[in-house]
């Protein structure tokens, strides 16, 4: 990987992990007031508690620029293989002009569309399911 896309991947962390500062009051407000922020890197979600695991996507557009978002689906399936308290998977997405959630419901999440990406640079394949961002609700 080139010095460039390092740069650019760092500050897309970056910008995330301000993101997750910046909406843990109004994801604890929405959540519970027990909801905690993960700080490890390698966590695989945003945040947690004994109800909720929550994944946080931060884009720098509009909301209204696309029609979906990306999640990747191997969320959903350590979600789904590793509920062993019945906690309720919660996807939030957070552009420059709104913040919007989403509820995983196997049955919706069935119904949309997926996309294979493949990292040329990191030599790896992810599936992404396009949620339909006028599915989520504001906050």
């Amino acid at each position: 990987m080139d010095n460039k896309k390092r740069i650019n991947n760092t500050n897309e962390y970056s910008y995330g992990k301000l993101k997750e500062l910046e909406l843990y009051p109004k994801i604890k407000e929405k959540f519970g007031e027990d909801i905690q922020l993960c700080i490890n890197k390698f966590q695989y979600y945003d945040y947690y508690n004994n109800n909720y695991l929550i994944e946080l996507k931060a884009r720098k557009v509009k909301s209204t620029r696309y029609n979906t978002i990306f999640l990747n689906k191997s969320k959903i399936l350590s979600f789904i293989n590793d509920n062993i308290n019945n906690k309720k998977f919660v996807f939030v997405a957070s552009w420059i002009d709104k913040d919007k959630y989403i509820i995983y419901d196997k049955d919706k999440f069935d119904k949309y569309d997926i996309e294979v990406f493949q990292s040329k640079e990191k030599n790896y394949v992810d599936i992404l399911i396009k949620v339909v961002i006028s599915d989520m609700t504001d906050f």
